[in-house]
């Protein structure tokens, strides 16, 4: 992971901050404080990036915010270094308690940052008033449409090559229908749990753009189940959120040519 990391670091300049690419060498030899900490300030920049990227916002304070961080526990570290303490177990073990002292401190800038994020998604999705028909549209990726108005219609990605219903005329994909009810969290999570029971059920040589459809499809669900459930946005907009990385990762991983309409 630590070689990916710096071949991001050389390929994607100004994404990530200077002081990160120092700190994934200290990290290699301190353990879990160290890979705690790391994971927050990954998530932390990638969150301003998205921030940035869909909202069209200024994020270089937060980002200072992040490098600060960072900066802070290298210099703590260098401080161990001149002090000149002879027992390895000892330095490792103070400077695992600055890691984990700083990661704390990441990890709540991170969930700054997220609910930030969270409540621009939130705010561009809802902002307008519309009905649960109206969100959901003719084609959703090729996956979702509504029909007769009170049920949603799943044409899921396929588990195999060929899958498709039998004894059927015309379009033999597999499709399952979902009704649309009140409140809005049943429907959701009805179709939220067929599409994981189904990934749970590919074999491993499926097609991997199955993987990333459902992911992406899923993330977006979320997205737009959040404007009717009043009360418990904030948990679906996390749900899009982490979708949306689970179908980023796979697409950063073999290719931008994965997913929904892809």
């Amino acid at each position: 992971m630590v070689s990916c990391l710096r071949r991001l670091l050389d390929d994607v300049p100004g994404v990530f901050s200077p002081s990160l690419a120092r700190l994934i060498g200290v990290e290699q030899s301190i353990g879990a404080a160290g890979a705690e900490l790391k994971a927050a300030i990954l998530a932390a920049e990638d969150a301003l990036q998205r921030i940035r990227r869909e909202f069209n916002r200024d994020v270089r304070d937060r980002l200072d915010q992040v490098d600060a961080i960072v900066v802070n526990a290298l210099e703590k570290i260098d401080v161990l270094r001149q002090e000149g303490i002879k027992d390895a177990n000892e330095l490792m073990k103070r400077a695992d308690q600055i890691l984990a002292r700083t990661a704390a401190d990441a990890r709540s800038l991170e969930k700054t940052i997220k609910e930030d994020l969270s409540t621009l998604i939130f705010e561009a999705e809802c902002s307008i008033k519309r009905t649960i028909q109206e969100t959901v549209p003719e084609t959703f990726g090729g996956i979702a449409r509504v029909f007769g108005g009170n049920e949603i219609v799943i044409t899921p990605p396929v588990l195999y090559k060929g899958e498709k219903r039998w004894f059927c005329i015309g379009d033999c994909r597999i499709q399952t229908e979902f009704r649309i009810s009140q409140p809005y969290s049943e429907t959701y999570f009805a179709v939220r749990d067929y599409l994981l029971q189904r990934l749970d059920q590919m074999p491993d040589d499926g097609p991997i753009n199955t993987v990333v459809s459902t992911y992406e499809f899923l993330g977006a669900f979320a997205r737009r189940a959040a404007c009717f459930v009043p009360g418990s946005e904030q948990r679906y907009i996390a749900e899009h959120m982490d979708f949306r990385d689970v179908a980023s990762a796979w697409t950063t991983l073999l290719g931008d040519d994965l997913g929904m309409g892809r």
